[in-house]
This record gives structure tokens, sequence and C-alpha cells, in this order.
């Protein structure tokens, strides 16, 4: 058996914080005397070690809660048998401390004895989504029913023989990704090393570095996040293993096997070789490619480091025959649990598109994309966490708590909340994009709006607070004052970036996004019983002068912007609800203009779109925007339109849909819920919503005489829905008669009495609270 050809028994472990923390939730280990160990010596970057360990157990324990730390990546063997593939979290809960992992080894177990094996890696070099400690380390601590086992210097060390120096592929002569290529020699590996009875005797003892909480790796705060989830291992769907294993070895072969769609995977192959032949394999969109050395006869190997893309290619020198070719998806634990289908195939396609697009994105932290830097930065965080909520089960919501938890933790000392964090690109200081924190506090009152978590937010309201009313400032003259340069650096410190592309108009985005954040920070203080008394004046003040000095007949524009308006802007003041209705239909004249606005702010000009009630202008320009990637054979949507590539914020046509034109979206935290259907040119559709409360399940469907609803509202909440008296408006015909399972509630343009009370301020659409229960609306003219 290879080091990485064992099935993955893979563990869930809880997601959550100890509300009784200060900051976030660091436990001491002494308790069990287990030590940070590493081997003597020099510590070296790109370090392969073995750990081991065996004792005796006289009988078997209940539980056996083991916790285990590294910097940077583990597997765990018990007994030979792989329990944790690619276990530990990239390093950085806070500028100081490391996650530590947690789970019960009971069930591997076995009474006499029992071998604990790990292979630990240590990147050593910091990146955009990891902090080094600069120090290799595996921490190991179990409790076997008030039993001890923890690393110290009694455990056995060495280092693999066969992974080689290998090298990290810059990106514009900058490290920004931690993670190495792989080299392997299989000559020189030891395949039964894990195993129960190969004998370590030889190997030094470890060399105990420090007792939890220490230096360089600072307090272990528990994984907020559950193990991968690993699937057996697969054959590719259009290779041919018969031709493969069949074919001409006598002459260099290379072999590009195609996946499924855009996966996260470990590729697999056994062969038959010589000594001392060199392959390799890269997976399409990954930036690091693993070679691998042969040994003398059969044999199988497992990439360890995961990449991502829509095929591997393997190259095979003369002499190796390919017995078999495979492939494990690994990836977020979370389901696909959302649904939409309509009579559109091409918003079909795209809602496909940007569920994989968003999945793929999601692994230690959410990642920008998943092969160039892999980067927590929240205006693609921001995005990707809103989408969940339309396409994957709750178990997603621990990976937004993880990154709001690492906003507020890698704040500076004197309270500026930046991003992209974790990271080691800025020690000693931060680069904060002054634009990109508000809408990450806009996002965080998404997040508790659609989760109810009240922990998370009161954790980070103060934090919130601080930085809007210390770093933010609101005059009556200028309004917001800007911060950062006036021009889009890259260093550190206060920065700027709103978007990519021409024409931003910086001055009236920031009014527009300080004003949603203020309102998001008061939202969240009310909710907790705090004082917004200053949050709600300032958003007032932005309010109040907005027009006078922003509107300029047609549009909003600063003062001392030139040229064409900025469309991005102009959105985000009807999202912030600073533009009153009587400018929508200029700013509608805008928006149908060229567009500008990158995928990135795309959303906010369709939200725009839908709230002025234009839904066929929004649906179309979604199609037009979106037409290359939804005609595109790529099964992932890209940073920007027109490449061929993923980034997590390609996937927004998730929320463009499922809550702005299927018009599904929280109204109370964690409870009620809003269904307001946008059809535009639709004629009919059925989304599934993976709620907090339970599967949403809405169907809609506009004949020529009949508007028809079917909802399922889950157990414990309820519904508002609202009906837009303006449905049938492109048959020229009005709502007459509408029916809720079977009883009459509007007949000829009056309510029954039971729903005059939530009426009577509706002018544009009629509401209807439901509770919990199976639902059928019939409207007809």
């Amino acid at each position: 058996m290879t080091a990485f050809s064992g099935l993955l028994k893979f563990h869930r472990n809880a997601a959550g914080f100890d509300s009784d923390s200060l900051a976030v939730n660091v436990r001491s280990m002494s308790s069990t005397d287990a030590k940070w160990i590493w081997h003597a010596g020099e510590c070296t970057p790109n370090t392969w070690l073995r750990c081991r360990h065996t004792f005796t157990l006289n009988a078997l324990p209940s539980r056996a809660m083991t916790r285990i730390a590294v910097d940077s990546k583990y597997w765990l063997w018990v007994n030979g048998t792989l329990v944790v593939r690619e276990g530990g979290l990239k390093r950085g809960p806070t500028p100081r401390d490391t996650y530590v992992d947690e789970l019960d080894l009971a069930p591997h177990l076995r009474a006499g004895e029992n071998t604990l094996a790990l292979l630990v890696w240590y990147w050593g070099v910091d990146g955009s989504s990891h902090l080094s400690s600069g120090q290799g380390g595996l921490m190991l601590s179990a409790d076997l029913d008030g039993r001890a086992i923890g690393t110290g210097k009694h455990w056995r060390v060495s280092r693999h023989p066969a992974f080689l120096p290998s090298t990290i592929k810059p990106y514009n002569g900058k490290v920004i990704l931690s993670e190495w290529d792989v080299h392997f020699d299989a000559r020189l590996d030891e395949p039964a090393w894990m195993e129960s009875d190969y004998d370590d005797r030889e190997w030094p003892p470890a060399e105990e570095k420090g007792t939890p909480p220490c230096e360089p790796w600072g307090g272990l705060v528990d994984r907020p996040i559950p193990f991968w989830r690993d699937s057996a291992l697969h054959e590719y769907p259009s290779f041919d293993l018969d031709s493969a294993s069949t074919a001409d070895h006598s002459v260099d072969r290379t072999i590009r096997a195609a996946l499924p769609a855009n996966l996260q995977v470990y590729p697999y192959f056994r062969i038959t070789a010589p000594d001392g032949l060199k392959i390799t394999v890269h997976i399409e969109r990954d930036w690091k490619t693993t070679e691998y050395i042969t040994r003398d006869g059969e044999q199988a190997f497992e990439i360890p480091a995961w990449g991502n893309g829509h095929f591997v290619t393997y190259t095979f020198p003369p002499g190796v025959q390919v017995l078999d070719l495979r492939y494990r998806e690994t990836g977020y634990d979370t389901d696909f649990a959302g649904e939409f289908d309509c009579d559109d195939e091409a918003l079909n396609l795209l809602w496909k598109k940007s569920a994989r697009s968003t999945y793929l994105c999601m692994r230690d932290n959410y990642m920008d994309c998943p092969d160039r830097e892999r980067s927590q930065w929240p205006n693609d965080a921001m995005p990707m966490m809103e989408q969940t909520f339309y396409a994957f089960d709750r178990r997603a919501d621990a990976l937004s708590r993880k990154m709001f938890r690492e906003f507020i933790d890698w704040r500076t000392p004197d309270g500026i909340l930046w991003g992209a964090v974790p990271t080691g690109r800025w020690r000693g200081t931060f680069r904060e994009h002054a634009a990109i924190s508000l809408a990450t506090i806009v996002g965080l009152w998404e997040y508790y709006w659609n989760t109810g978590d009240t922990e998370t937010i009161a954790y980070a309201f103060p934090h919130v607070r601080d930085y809007l009313l210390n770093h933010w400032h609101v005059d009556p003259i200028e309004l917001v004052q800007h911060r950062g340069p006036a021009k889009v650096e890259w260093g550190s410190g206060t920065q700027n970036w709103y978007d990519w592309g021409d024409n931003q108009d910086w001055r009236l985005m920031d009014n527009a996004w300080l004003k949603l954040a203020l309102e998001a920070a008061g939202y969240m203080g009310a909710s907790l019983e705090q004082d917004t008394k200053v949050l709600t004046a300032r958003a007032r003040a932005i309010q109040s002068g907005f027009d006078r000095i922003f509107w300029r007949g047609e549009h909003y524009a600063s003062p001392d912007h030139a040229g064409t308006p900025d469309e991005r802007g102009n959105a985000l003041a009807i999202h912030a609800g600073l533009a009153d209705r009587d400018k929508w239909p200029a700013l509608l004249t805008l928006f149908r203009a060229e567009p500008r606005a990158s995928i990135y702010m795309e959303k906010f000009v369709i939200v725009a779109l839908v709230r002025m009630g234009h839904v066929d202008d929004a649906v179309a320009r979604i199609k037009k925007r979106y037409a290359a990637e939804i005609a595109s054979d790529y099964s992932t949507l890209p940073e920007s339109f027109g490449e061929r590539s993923n980034h997590g914020w390609g996937g927004w046509p998730l929320t463009m849909i499922g809550q702005h034109i299927a018009g599904i979206g929280p109204l109370e935290p964690g409870g009620t819920f809003l269904v307001r259907p946008n059809l535009g040119t639709l004629r009919r559709f059925k989304i599934v919503v993976p709620s907090a409360s339970g599967k949403i399940s809405l169907s809609v469907t506009a004949e020529e005489n009949l508007y028809a609803i079917d909802l399922e509202v889950p157990r414990g909440t309820s519904a508002a829905l609202k009906i837009r008296r303006d449905i049938f408006a492109r048959w020229s015909r009005a709502i007459d008669h509408i029916e809720i399972s079977g009883q009459p509630v509007y007949t000829n343009g009056q309510l029954s009495d039971r729903w005059l009370s939530f009426n009577r301020q509706a002018v544009f659409s009629l509401h209807f609270p439901l509770e919990s229960g199976v639902w059928r609306i019939e409207a007809r003219s």
C-alpha cells in the first residue's frame, strides 16, 4: 500500500466558537502535557515529516477525543488505516494563533497495541491565505476515557525520504500560493511505514518545541468547519482504460483525462515501469505540477496535493505501461441542496455553472479562485456567502462564520477591519481596501438575516461600530470623506479598489456603501439592544445631503466625476435607498446603456432593475452579459466576462435569480421569509431554497388567464407572499380573482375580511402571510 492509497473514513466536526472566550476559542493543552514536536536540527521549508507512536490499551475506550494541530497539513493513519486525509487548516485564525482539529479515534482503536502514524507537510512560506509560523510542528493530544496520549520526545520522527526538493510558482514575481510542487521518488519510498508492524526503532526521537500555547504557534483555535468530503477513487468518464493499458508503451505518451466538471481532485495512477523514469501529472487549472520517479515493477500513487480543473494531464515516458488512471474528488462538506429550473435553458445552465463556481471556491476559506492564490478577499467571500443560501445546505454557514471571525480578529491595533485574511503577505502591517470592508459589514448583516446567528454579530458588532465611527467621517459639505489614495494601488495601508473596469465614481460609491454599512451596523446594534443613535444619525446625514451633492438631473455623479456616469454608483444608490422613485425613469435609461460593471458589481445593477420593477430588463441583461459564459464549454464562471477560468464572484446569478427574480429572501433572522416572484419574460420556474428553517419549495406558472403559485413553507417558520398587482400587465389584463388553497381571498378588486389588515398600505402588491404548510395560490384575470 502506498502512502496515499487507503480509503478515507472522514469525520464531520461541529462548527462553532466558545462564547465564553474573549477572542476566539483558544484552549490550552496542558492537561495532557502534549508538546509541539518536530525533528532535531534546522527546520527547512517543504519538509515532509513522518511521526509515529505506539501504545497499549487493556480495554477499548468509549471515546478517544483527539486534537491535532500542525503547520501546515497532515495525514493520519491509525493501525495502518488512513483516517484523515489532508487534515489541518491553513494557519491564521488570528495573526498569532493556529487552528486545531478534533475527532474521535475510538472507532479505529483496538484492545492491545495501537499505532498512530502521521505525515506532516510543513510549507514554511507565507501565502495569500496562509501565515507560516516559521517552524514545522505537530501537536496531538488524546483523552482515552481519562488516559492521556500526547506528542512528546517519546514519539519517533523521520523525514520522508521519497519527497524531494521542489518549487513554488510565483505570480508577478511574488510567492502568493504556499503549496509546493510535489516531487516523489518511489525508489526511496518505504510504503509500509505507517503500518503497525513497521519497525521505527532506528528513527530518532522527536524534539520537543514547547507546550501549547507557545510561540511561534500561539494559541490553539478550534477548527470551525468540517473535515473535507473526499470521494472514493473514480474512473475518468471518457478515459478508455483498455486502450491505454494495451497501447504502445515504448514511446512518449500524454493522456488528457477529462473530469465531469471543474473539480477539486487528487489524481491517481497505477502502472508498471522500470526504475528511474519520470512521470508528470498536471491538473488543468492548478499552479503545481507533480513529478514522480518510478521504481521497478507495479506501483500506484495518489497525488497528495489537490488541484482543480476540467481535466488531468498525465505524461508517461517510454517504458511505462498504464494499468489504471483515476481521480478522487475532494471539497467542502456540503450538499448541493438548492434547485432551479425554468423555461429558459440559458438561465438553467447559468444556475448550474454558478453553483459549481461557488463550490469550487470553498475549502480552508472562501477563495477568490482555486488556483492562483486561493485568497479570502472579502469582496469575493461576500458573493459566495450569499450564493450558498441558494445552492447548498446549511453546513456552508460554518465557512461564512469562520470568515467573519477572521475579518474581526485580524483588525489592526487601532481597529481597522481589512482583508484578505488570513494572509502572510502583510506582516506587521495591513492592506485595507476601504470600500471592500464596508461591503463586508453589509454582508455580515445579510449573513445574520439568513441564519439568525446572534453569537457572531454580538462578537462582531463592537468592532464594526468602532471601525465605522472612528475611521469613516461624514460632514455636511462633502458628505463621506474618501479613504485611501486617489488611484488604485496595491501596497500596504489603506488602498483604493471598488471594481475592475473604467469610469468608476468612487465618491458616489463611498456614500452608498457607507450608508448601507451604517444601516447594517444599526440593525445589528438594535437586535442586540445596543445604542445605535450615532450610527443612525450618520446614515440620515448621508440621506439628507445626497441629492444636493450628487443628482445631475438624469443621473448621480460626483462633482469632479468626468465622462459617462457610473452605472455602479447609480445602482448602489437604489440599493441603498438613496434614489427616490422619481429618479428611477432616468436611471433606467442609464442602466439600459452600454454596461461597464464587472461581474463583481453587475449584481447591483440587476438588483436595481428588479427593485424598479423592470424584471424583463434584468433577465435580458443577465443573459446578455453572461452570454459568452453560458455558451462556453467551461463548467464554471470567471473573474471577468469573457475569460475561461473560475472565480468566486462569478456565481452571482445564484443570488440574482434566487433572491431577486424568484423573489425568495429573509424578512427576519432565520425566520419569516419573503416570497415575491418576479417572472419577467419567464412563463414558469421552480426553485428549492435550503434555508435555515428547512427547504422552501416554490413553483410559479404564468398562463394567459392564470397565475399559479405552489409554495411549501417549512415547519417552524412562515412566509410573506407578495403578488404584484400588475402581473397580468403584459396581457393587458388585471387580476380580479385570487384563491389560496381553494378559498377566495380577492374578488373584483375586493379583499376578504381576513386579509384586509395586511394590505391597507399595499400599493404595488397584495400581501398574504402564510404559515408552515403546503399552499396553492391561483390568480385569475
